[in-house]
């Protein structure tokens, strides 16, 4: 042969070596049952001979009855496509069907597998000797049975088997929908996986078995029948989850560890994998863990470990009527109403993947979740003891919807009456908020919007991110709209009516034998679209009916009529809910005639027969003041319409004045701190807080300043916005004139500072019943004034803010029922990596990445608390502090589902305490300090007869001062976070006022210290203040006149 055809050769089976060695993703049956839709990286050669496999199994006859295989080697088969490299009692499982022994070999059963690692047969008798059965000839009954040993039997094996077969790409495999290590779904049928696209029968039903009193899987929780009626169990503590998980404290530690990090770092599985097996090669080597020793080597396997799993339902969803299917629908399943398939036709999928889906957390779920925390029992069931101040306002439980509102038996549903009936029973009470979110992807946006439920508490944690209950998310890419959202609401209603009827029997702490727990929804909290959308109302457009309390036309907005309380007739919840099924019998032609007339239309939530959609309907504050009327009063009155002039090139205006007295403001870390650029567009948008902090702090400080600039010395026609600065200026002069002409009109200034005033009482975290004339003649002033002023600003909010009155009576302080904490969620959700998945993949992403999270810190918050609670062995406090050690760290992360936490944990969530102490430290007192606590206890505590280590005695036994003390980096006092600093420059946070002997004093607090002295019976938390002086009045009667 020439050279030339041995080159060409030789080049010839190099590119076809390199060929077949290409990586390409292999979509076989086993492949994609093994790493989910996307398929398995493998070389060329091996994906053909992968296809090849799967097309003789298609092409097989059906297997006879001596064909089927015995139970056990079903067993082995499936052990095999999760764990390929597993050995089960010294059996190597291979790689492929054909290698698995005959029927008589040793392989064990499922049973034997159960009853060598728990001591119990799997019917829960004591384990009889290892019997062979075979199965009857069915091949759908072996694929079922296939299918649930599967999902039973890693729970089972428990740390014998290392799930480890899930491959990292480098994406997040939390976005992963089917590779099916993290859902255990023990259920008795497999659905089927096909769907026959040219068969003309009539679309399936879909199946339902889903209870909505109860939905929970046997791994997460227990079930037992008392008297009948079925009892469950909340979830194994973190205590007894750590034990089961390793006897070893520090391999606690690394399991905690990396979940940690990876759901608050987003360190990927295959990272995660590699840091357990380094880890566990070096405990070996250091001879603290034996070599044949099992341990988790998988992400997955140290979630099931923790019992970290998913703890929700995903329900298919029609891709084109939005109707919502139960989650174990049939695989061959087709809409009711448009008879579209909902499942996508696949044969390879042992599991059908819908055309769209949408993850549900069934109430019952949530209530476990939630009552599984330490202490929270008792923080639920405070309400009992709550004793109201007369007249005075300072939680939901003084407010008038939580002292009425009635139980399914006619009785209250709130009576702390001593003489209640079914005082054992746990009744919460709850708030739904909802609202969207846009997601980008690459070129294009998605919206999404969630259902989120709040707890009603007495006591602190009610701004606590992981006591919300996100009960589901609706798929993208476009919002449903208001009847597409009833699909959606119906199991949640379901939920709502069955836990308000009859309610669910827990065993809890406090009651072994099992309490019934009763929900009721108290308020709905959403923004003004969402608020129409949930309760079947119109929006803010409609002539009739754009106000969800009063007949008011919109064509009557702009009167005093308007800006006035009571001037039209009030709506009704019976009427409105009466309009809502009179538009369900109706059809589709028909509705939009009548919604049009009545603006009413069907909504699920007036099937709860307590439910007043008009009522219990909040008009939210945070929308309607921050980010409605202190926003259009600042952005579209006067910096729109250059009333507060900006800067030219050559000079200053009133703006640039604002900011440079905004930079000599020292203000609390509680006061939301504005961008230097307000006002300009560099400043960006601000924050509901931001817009508080500029309402109610610095606009009537800096007003102060620039009353000269603002004072007119002419009159200025009302209704005038601005005029120019000069009659004969030209166009383009810069130059100001001699005598400059302000663009304010002189009450513009008083006009806010009357909105600042009434929202101080509005706004507080509780009033007093005798202050709401004051706040609503303010408001009213402001409203009035403004209309007269800026007529062509007025918006439907500065008439829905005239109801925010009744509201405060129904349900008390604004903190009990505004937005804050639901729109949080926004920023975590729009700020998740979401891989650009679509179909409702990205929803299933986030509602899992939460859960995990708020598991996860439940657990490592649950072990912190229990190890403050009860004397510990050394290993138990290094685990201890290796918990306090991942919980510090939760601050430097951004824009996860961990940032949402840290910032409510530090910031919202101290609305709710009215005192804590922060994290303590001993140290040793100064000299100074050691003086200052002498004189203390000379003045108060004369009779222990303290003794300053400095001076000498003759006593027998002197009492001497204790020169150690606890230090604590912060106190909470009335939601108020107070932060010790000694630096004279920089005080914001640690500047407080007190009232002494009925006069009112300021100071700098320099350090917060706990003492413990002999003789003294209690522990005294003491301030240390610097130069605290008598608060001087200021005549502030000329503000709000």
């Amino acid at each position: 042969m020439s050279k030339n055809k041995k080159e060409k050769n030789r080049s010839t089976k190099g590119d076809y070596a390199t060929y077949h060695k290409t990586e390409v993703f292999c979509k076989c049956s086993e492949c994609t049952g093994e790493c989910g839709p996307k398929g398995k990286s493998v070389p060329k050669w091996k994906e053909r001979e992968h296809r090849k496999k799967e097309a003789e199994r298609k092409k097989a006859p059906r297997m006879c009855p001596e064909s089927i295989k015995t139970i056990e080697t079903l067993a082995a088969h499936q052990q095999l496509e999760s764990a390929p490299d597993m050995d089960v009692d010294g059996f190597d499982i291979g790689e492929s069907w054909n290698d698995l022994p005959d029927v008589g070999s040793e392989v064990p059963s499922v049973e034997r597998m159960i009853e060598e690692t728990s001591g119990v047969s799997a019917s829960g008798d004591l384990a009889p000797d290892p019997q062979l059965t075979t199965l009857p000839a069915d091949d759908d009954f072996a694929d079922d049975l296939c299918s649930v040993i599967s999902k039973e039997l890693p729970a089972a094996l428990d740390t014998d088997v290392d799930i480890d077969s899930i491959p990292d790409d480098g994406q997040d495999d939390l976005m992963s929908l089917d590779g099916g290590h993290e859902t255990v779904e023990i259920c008795a049928t497999e659905p089927s996986n096909g769907i026959d696209d040219n068969s003309s029968q009539a679309p399936v039903v879909p199946t339902h078995t889903h209870n909505p009193q109860m939905h929970l899987e046997d791994a997460i929780t227990h079930e037992t029948t008392v008297e009948g009626e079925l009892v469950l169990e909340l979830p194994r503590p973190p205590s007894v989850v750590l034990a089961a998980a390793s006897p070893h404290w520090f391999w606690k530690v690394i399991l905690l560890l990396i979940v940690w990090l990876n759901l608050h770092y987003h360190l990927p599985h295959l990272a995660c994998t590699l840091i357990l097996k380094i880890t566990r090669h070096i405990l070996v080597g250091l001879t603290v863990l034996a070599p044949d020793e099992k341990v988790a080597g998988s992400l997955n396997t140290v979630f099931n470990h923790l019992d970290i799993k998913d703890n929700f339902d995903i329900h298919p969803v029609c891709p084109v009527c939005h109707r919502i299917y139960p989650h174990d629908s049939q695989g061959d399943a087709k809409c009711l109403n448009c008879s579209e398939p909902l499942f996508e036709p696949s044969a390879s999928r042992t599991k059908p993947r819908p055309h769209l889906q949408c993850p549900q957390n069934p109430l019952s779920n949530a209530i476990l979740r939630l009552l599984s925390r330490a202490g929270i029992e008792e923080e639920l069931d405070a309400w009992c003891c709550h004793v109201p101040e007369p007249g005075k306002r300072a939680s939901i439980q003084d407010g008038e919807i939580w002292k009425t509102i009635k139980g399914n038996d006619g009785k209250l549903f709130f009576d702390n009456n001593s003489e209640r009936p079914n005082k054992d029973e746990l009744r919460i009470g709850i708030t739904l908020g909802f609202d969207g979110a846009v997601v980008m992807q690459e070129r294009t946006a998605r919206a999404s919007c969630q259902i989120v439920l709040r707890t009603c508490r007495h006591i602190c944690g009610i701004y606590r991110p992981r006591n919300l209950m996100v009960f589901g998310i609706t798929p993208g890419p476009k919002e449903f709209d208001s009847d597409e959202l009833q699909f959606f609401m119906k199991n949640y209603v379901d939920n709502l009516i069955s836990l308000y009827e009859n309610g669910i029997m827990v065993k809890t702490p406090n009651y072994p034998n099992g309490c019934r727990v009763r929900m009721i929804l108290v308020a709905v909290c959403c923004d003004h679209p969402a608020l129409c959308k949930v309760c079947g109302f119109g929006g803010h457009r409609k002539e009739e009916g754009f106000c969800t309390r009063c007949h008011i036309k919109r064509s009557e907005l702009k009167t005093r009529d308007a800006m006035d309380y009571d001037k039209f007739p009030p709506r009704y919840g019976e009427e409105h809910t009466k309009r809502a099924q009179e538009y369900l019998d109706l059809n589709e032609k028909e509705r939009e005639a009548f919604f049009k007339l009545h603006s009413a239309r069907y909504f699920e939530l007036s099937r709860l027969k307590y439910f007043d959609p008009v009522r219990m309907s909040v008009i939210d504050p945070m929308h309607s003041f921050l980010l409605g009327i202190i926003r259009c009063h600042w952005y579209d009155s006067w910096i729109q319409t250059n009333t507060i002039r900006k800067r030219t090139d050559k000079n200053e205006r009133e703006l640039d004045q604002i900011h440079n007295y905004l930079t000599t403001f020292e203000m609390p870390n509680w006061v939301g701190c504005l961008p230097e650029q307000v006002g300009y567009p560099a400043g960006g948008l601000l924050t509901s807080d931001e817009w508080k902090g500029l309402a109610l702090v610095f606009c009537p400080i800096v007003f102060c300043y620039l009353e000269d600039t603002f004072s007119m010395a002419g009159v200025v026609p009302k209704g005038h916005r601005y005029i120019r600065e000069s009659i004969n200026a030209k166009k383009g002069d810069d130059k100001p004139s001699t005598k400059p002409i302000p663009q304010m009109h002189p009450s513009a200034p008083d006009n806010f500072l009357k909105l600042a005033a009434a929202l101080k009482i509005i706004l507080g975290r509780s009033f007093r019943d005798a202050d709401i004339p004051r706040a609503k003649e303010l408001l009213r002033n402001y409203l009035m004034e403004y209309l007269e002023l800026y007529p062509d600003d007025v918006k439907p909010t500065h008439h829905w803010v005239t109801h925010i009155f009744d509201q405060l009576q129904d349900y008390g302080p604004v903190y009990n029922f505004w937005t804050f904490l639901f729109e949080r969620l926004n920023k975590v959700l729009k700020s998740y990596s979401t891989n650009n998945h679509s179909n409702g993949e990205i929803e299933v992403t986030f509602m899992r990445a939460f859960q995990k999270d708020v598991a996860l810190r439940d657990m490592l918050e649950n072990l912190n608390a229990a190890s403050d609670m009860q004397e510990s062995s050394t290993e138990d406090e290094l685990l201890s502090e290796a918990v306090r050690i991942i919980l510090a760290t939760d601050g430097d992360t951004r824009g996860t589902v961990a940032s949402l936490a840290h910032e409510m944990d530090q910031a919202t969530e101290d609305f709710d305490a009215r005192f804590s102490l922060g994290a303590s430290a001993f140290t040793t007192l100064s000299q100074q300090q050691q003086d200052q606590l002498m004189k203390f206890y000379e003045s108060s505590y004369p009779n222990a007869k303290v003794v300053s280590r400095a001076a000498s005695t003759n006593a027998i036994d002197p009492n001497f001062l204790n020169s150690r003390a606890r230090t604590f980096t912060h106190i909470i006092v009335d939601g108020r976070r107070i932060l010790p600093s000694s630096s004279l420059n920089n005080a914001s946070s640690s500047l407080v006022q007190a009232d002494i002997g009925g006069r009112c004093y300021v100071g700098q607090v320099m350090s917060i210290i706990s003492h413990v002295q002999r003789h003294i019976s209690r522990e005294i938390t003491l301030l240390e203040i610097r130069w605290l002086k008598e608060k001087l009045d200021v005549d502030m009667r000329d503000w709000v006149k």
